[in-house]
């Protein structure tokens, strides 16, 4: 059995929905011999540390000063921002896609991130490590040394560059518009799949047909029908949303 760490963050439930369809993949085809498992590399109290039975010294090494406690506190912090301050996150966006922003917050936060997932590695016994959260990205460039790496873009047009830090890495996009943000970014093109999402399972099932589906939601079945999302986590007013 091969095991891998799956890097993803709480900051929004688009990245965590990945990760989890890309581990009960895995659980859904045995014959494959993969064992996935989740790490959140933002947060020193992640449940992966306590699985894989985590000492005190592995503990303080994950989260050992001020540097490391204000990474914690992104993940905490990003919900609150985006409700009552997205001006804020949009700020934070733009100044870390600019050249020297980008630099920075690794300079400052990357080695952080990037020991932790080196040490996760060591505790796993993991063979590769997957990012779904540009966030984890150049980190895992760093602290996944020489392991098979792999990233899971889901932005689909509008790519931030820190999905473009692990240049070595196999980038899997959904469009070709994200395919040419990251060739523009550095990454060879023949390092980029254009497949689209992971999936779980169960929505890979297509039992009634969209028609019916209308029927059974109370909805008239000969109108076309149109969902407005805003993030697995509700945030935002999207009830105002109109065209």
């Amino acid at each position: 059995m091969r095991r891998v760490i799956v890097l993803t963050s709480d900051t929004g439930a688009g990245h965590r929905s990945a990760s989890r369809a890309l581990v009960a993949g895995a659980r859904a085809s045995p014959e494959r011999a993969l064992d996935l498992v989740e790490l959140d590399p933002y947060r020193a109290d992640d449940p992966f540390w306590a699985a894989f039975g985590a000492s005190d010294a592995d503990r303080s090494s994950v989260n050992g000063g001020p540097i490391d406690a204000f990474a914690d506190r992104v993940v905490s912090w990003y919900g609150a921002v985006i409700r009552h301050a997205p001006w804020l996150w949009g700020v934070a966006y733009r100044l870390t896609a600019i050249p020297g922003g980008t630099a920075a917050y690794h300079a400052v936060y990357g080695r952080t991130v990037a020991d932790r997932i080196h040490r996760a590695i060591t505790l796993a016994g993991a063979t590769a490590v997957v990012s779904v959260h540009p966030l984890c990205t150049r980190a895992m460039a760093v602290g996944a040394g020489g392991l098979p790496c792999a990233v899971i873009v889901t932005d689909l047009v509008d790519v931030h560059p820190f999905w473009a830090g692990h240049p070595g890495a196999r980038h899997v996009v959904s469009t070709p518009e994200a395919a040419g943000a990251l060739a523009h970014f550095g990454v060879a093109p023949g390092r980029i799949t254009t497949i689209g999402l992971p999936l779980r399972p169960a929505f890979a099932r297509i039992d009634h047909t969209a028609r019916e589906m209308r029927q059974r939601l109370g909805l008239d079945p000969d109108r076309d029908v149109v969902l407005f999302m805003g993030g697995g986590a509700g945030a935002g007013e999207i009830g105002r949303a109109h065209v």
